[in-house]
């Protein structure tokens, strides 16, 4: 006898910082997230660097050791974060109404 899968829905992220927090806590699975859309401007491995270490001060202070900073390897590597304001500095989005949407209803 099989057994029953729970069913993922895929999620869409619009917020690195309370996506990657809520993922840490284990709210939204990692296997969800079809991709984060950020506001952030990451070019180089020094700019994750220093933007690891400073939402580490706030938003990600519950979580000890490389786990953060290991997730969101994972997930660039997969082409899951992306940062519409590397093309275009103007780029705004906004969580108003939340920082997760479901893939399906895109």
């Amino acid at each position: 006898m099989a057994l029953l899968q729970p069913e993922i829905e895929p999620m869409i992220g619009l917020s690195l910082s309370f996506c990657i927090k809520d993922i840490m806590h284990g709210n939204v699975a990692e296997g969800e997230v079809t991709k984060i859309i950020t506001s952030t401007a990451c070019r180089t491995e020094a700019d994750w660097d220093r933007l690891i270490a400073g939402y580490r001060q706030t938003y990600w202070r519950a979580f000890e050791g490389a786990a953060v900073a290991e997730l969101i390897q994972r997930l660039r590597a997969l082409g899951k974060i992306e940062q519409p304001r590397l093309a275009d500095p103007e780029h705004e989005h906004h969580i108003n109404n939340g920082h997760w949407r479901s893939d399906a209803a895109a």
